[in-house]
């Protein structure tokens, strides 16, 4: 026994030693992973007060129209607009605009006022539609050559968008698309992965031919905003977090890509140290993936958080 006492004694504190470096390993672990999961709940409330600010400017633009009972020409919008300091204070904000409400077949009506407002002639495009609306954009800034021949597009011809204002007919509250190119199909040269925000106007003075939900819709005040920009901006606030983002109009999908702040590499680098946050923005639902590595992927096996 007095022979096998020193391997014994040996055996039991090297045993103790790999135990309490298991513990402090595990526990420096759980420590970087709360750390983490802090950090990512930061950069989250950065990218919602972002949010949260470009939609404070659509509610801001409900109130102009409300005071005037709809009522704003071309050239008080864009006085508006230009008095908002879009660029110094709105990064990843494309603009604003407002679409009519009208019944497929009263397109003239709608075309009149817009000839009447731009002084040039701007039709209802696309010129036919197997749908009973009619949202055609009648204002929009800023407003210049590069993208004059948005002006009479019908919004409600095109399924994602559509889908919002459907919602947003329904009810007062504001409602976001799902992943769109900002300026297809209006003939603008360049354009931008992104997302609309709707939010009804009513007004005392719509005509009865308009049965919507609530028959005063007279159309839709929406925001347009431009995805990297947007959440870039909202992450470069300093100080610089450090965290690696994705998000997600819905499912992890590349079709849903909205943002993304590094390349993913060849290969997945597994779930350590990835947070995932589900949030709604306007009715929409969003992922939105935090990774501690310089590269790193949101994988669909992951649990929600």
């Amino acid at each position: 026994m007095k022979k096998l006492f020193p391997i014994v004694a040996f055996i039991a504190v090297s045993l103790i030693s790999l135990t309490m470096a298991g513990f402090a390993y595990f526990a420096t672990q759980e420590a970087a992973r709360i750390k983490f999961e802090g950090t990512a709940d930061d950069a989250l409330n950065r990218i919602e007060s972002r949010v949260d600010l470009h939609l404070s400017l659509l509610r801001s633009t409900q109130a102009l129209f409300d005071a005037r009972n709809g009522d704003i020409t071309r050239g008080e919008f864009n006085a508006f607009f230009t008095a908002l300091d879009i660029n110094d204070n709105f990064a990843g904000l494309r603009g604003i605009g407002f679409l009519r409400l009208a019944k497929t077949g009263d397109e003239a009506a709608v075309e009149r006022d817009i000839l009447h407002d731009h002084g040039s002639a701007h039709p209802i495009y696309p010129a036919t539609t197997q749908q009973p609306w009619r949202t055609p954009i009648v204002l929009f800034e800023p407003l210049d050559t590069s993208n004059q021949s948005i002006i009479g597009f019908d919004m409600f011809s095109e399924p994602v968008r559509r889908a919002a204002i459907e919602k947003a007919m329904a009810d007062d509250q504001q409602h976001a698309s799902g992943l769109i190119q900002l300026g297809e199909g209006t003939g603008v040269t360049q354009t931008f992965p992104g997302f609309l925000v709707f939010v009804r106007l009513n007004v005392e003075t719509a005509p009865d031919v308009i049965n919507a939900s609530r028959s005063s819709t007279a159309g839709f005040l929406y925001a347009a905003f431009r995805a990297r920009d947007l959440f870039q901006v909202a992450l470069s606030k300093a100080p610089l977090l450090p965290v690696n983002v994705e998000i997600y109009d819905g499912k992890p999908d590349a079709d849903n890509l909205l943002f993304r702040s590094e390349a993913p590499p060849a290969e997945s680098l597994g779930a350590k140290l990835v947070a995932r946050r589900n949030i709604v923005v306007a009715g929409g639902p969003g992922l939105f993936c935090f990774g501690r590595r310089a590269l790193f992927r949101c994988l669909p096996r992951a649990p929600f958080r």
